[in-house]
């Protein structure tokens, strides 16, 4: 089990690591107008390793991460779930974006991490009632297009006395067309 500070050195051989690399770089290719754009590339490359004060905040309201189901709803590239991972949790990552799906999977197997991740709609999880003991949602209410019915669907699918912790955009934020406030 890894420590916030520290997560192992990855495993996953030079091909596999290209393959990883390639495929965030053609997400990130339309932001290279960013003046920090190296340093910000870097931090999506290297996503779980920037994962220490969010999983700080898990485990102060959300209960703990070792030994816990946890469901990371709309897990983008994977950072936050494979750190989970390495921390002990039992993280599904659940993407609506097909490709991130992708670069989940070969993100878990920089560390010989198994993270199971499904694709879908936040609004419809097929998952049976009382399954995970935590679900979080980091900047996902914005995007979907009936926020009360992920809500509903958050609380289903949470066991007995389980949390959700989410994060909302605030109203000075950058508002992208598809964002649904």
């Amino acid at each position: 089990m890894a420590t916030y500070d520290q997560l192992p050195e990855p495993s996953i051989n030079a091909a596999r690591e290209d393959e990883l690399t390639s495929r965030i770089d053609r997400w990130l290719a339309h932001m290279t107008w960013r003046p920090d754009f190296a340093r910000w590339r870097e931090m999506r490359l290297w996503q779980e390793r920037h994962q220490r004060d969010r999983l700080r905040l898990i485990e102060r309201y959300g209960g703990g991460v070792a030994g816990r189901r946890i469901l990371d709803l709309g897990s983008g590239m994977g950072g936050t779930s494979v750190a989970l991972a390495l921390a002990g949790a039992y993280p599904l990552a659940f993407e609506y974006n097909r490709a991130y799906c992708d670069i989940i999977r070969l993100r878990a197997a920089r560390y010989d991490q198994f993270v199971p991740v499904l694709n879908g709609a936040g609004e419809a999880l097929p998952f049976a009632n009382a399954t995970f003991d935590l679900a979080i949602a980091w900047d996902v209410v914005e995007h979907v297009q009936d926020p009360a019915q992920l809500l509903s669907e958050l609380s289903r699918v949470l066991k007995p006395g389980g949390r959700v912790l989410l994060t909302i955009i605030n109203r000075y934020a950058y508002r992208d067309p598809h964002y649904h406030l």
